[in-house]
């Protein structure tokens, strides 16, 4: 037997004997030191996929809270927001309070928020004091009666109310005496873009109380157009109940004008084949631009101004226009009928609380033919500018007392300030 000795070996220095035929050969060590290397690396790969669940861990936890301290916080700020503030600057929840002064800054931003929201308006007068509540919700009682003044969001009434006329108005209805309305050239009534209409049924919604208060209300609807005439008289039976509802079937021309040029007078409009809610033509089997039927004058081309509607359906806009010899009455005689002065003699003439002109043309000649020594002056005066040179009209108004509104978006509003 062989015997191999070394020395520094694999005992760390000892000395060894090792039988020739138990020796490992190389290819043994390779594969010895392969299999280590094997599960080495193994190890190795375990710890990595150890290492990276814990981080992922980490991140979610991490992520989860974040995403928690950012909900708490915008539920904070809302509750925040919600609190109502007295008028010393403290905040209130319930029935406690905080002592937590708010600064001027906040008050301003609340205040801002607030007026965007509604406008407020105080009247006393009467049986009680009108305010408008925030929020949607309003109750109305013998002594308070909420309202809030800005139904409609249109540029006239913007400017009538910030003239006053919702809290004058109001007032009038509160002390029992009631207000005229009067519309020229009413179409037929209570319409999406009718800012005045939605207005005032609006007052008196929320500002009346009883039939009494609202019979004392008079609204007159003025239009010569005989189709448009037939639907409004279907509207005021719809909105009977609203107020003292009237329709005057006649046009309106200026008081300048004398009797004998008032007679045999032809008014143009849009023939009734077109269905007015819809705009459906029976004749073409089109749908039309509803607003072609509102069109309707005593001079023919302030209609075809608008033909381009019709050409862009392949129609022609002279095909629809009707000729009809109409009744027409003057401004002043059409405002003392429509306030009532020829049925009740016990009261003196007064004027219409506002009156709201557009007659395709003859707003500045009926506004320029109007008296100042008239008893039946408007305190608020809506007329169309469109058509017509207005700057006549407006120095015809402010030498008779009026404060001029516009003109904006076709439109003027006068008030009366004495």
């Amino acid at each position: 037997m062989t015997t191999v000795t070394r020395r520094g070996g694999w005992g760390g220095g000892s000395s060894n004997s090792i039988n020739a035929a138990t020796a490992p050969s190389a290819s043994d060590m390779i594969k010895s030191s392969f299999l280590k290397g094997s599960v080495s690396g193994g190890n190795s790969s375990s710890s990595s996929s150890r290492r990276f669940r814990s981080f992922h861990l980490i991140y979610v936890l991490v992520l989860t809270v974040l995403i928690v301290s950012a909900y708490s916080t915008y539920l904070l700020i809302v509750l925040l927001k919600q609190q109502p503030s007295n008028v010393n600057g403290t905040t209130t929840s319930g029935t406690g309070s905080t002592n937590g002064k708010i600064t001027t800054q906040q008050q301003q931003q609340q205040q801002q928020q607030h007026q965007e929201q509604e406008h407020v308006i105080m009247v006393t007068g009467g049986d009680g004091v009108v305010t408008s509540t925030s929020g949607s919700s309003t109750t109305t009682t013998s002594t308070n009666h909420n309202i809030k003044s800005t139904p409609p969001h249109h540029h006239n009434w913007k400017a009538l109310q910030e003239a006053g006329l919702v809290e004058q108005g109001t007032e009038l209805i509160l002390n029992g005496d009631g207000f005229n309305v009067i519309q020229i050239g009413a179409h037929f009534g209570f319409e999406p873009n009718d800012p005045l209409g939605a207005g005032i049924k609006y007052i008196l919604d929320h500002a009346t109380s009883s039939v009494q208060q609202r019979k004392k209300v008079r609204w007159t609807f003025v239009e010569p157009s005989p189709s448009n005439m037939r639907k409004l008289s279907e509207n005021l039976i719809k909105y009977g109940d609203m107020c003292d509802m009237r329709s005057i079937n006649a046009g309106v021309v200026s008081d300048s004008l004398m009797e004998s040029e008032k007679t045999g007078m032809v008014f143009y409009s849009i023939r009734d084949t077109i269905d007015l809610d819809t705009g459906y033509d029976s004749i073409s089997g089109k749908i039309i631009p509803h607003w072609i039927t509102e069109l309707s004058s005593f001079d023919r081309s302030n209609i075809m101004k608008h033909s381009f509607a019709m050409e862009e359906l392949g129609l022609d806009l002279n095909d629809y226009v009707v000729e009809t010899v109409v009744k027409v009455k003057g401004f002043t005689e059409l405002v003392k009928e429509a306030v009532g002065d020829d049925e009740d003699k016990s009261e003196p003439p007064h004027g219409p609380l506002v009156v709201m002109i557009d007659t395709e043309g003859l707003d500045c000649k009926i506004v320029n033919g109007i008296s100042a020594s008239s008893k039946y002056l408007p305190k608020y005066l809506v007329f169309e500018i469109s058509h017509c040179d207005y700057k006549p009209s407006v120095e015809h108004l402010k030498n008779m007392g009026y404060d001029i509104k516009g003109p904006k978006r076709g439109n003027i509003v006068a008030v009366k300030m004495n």
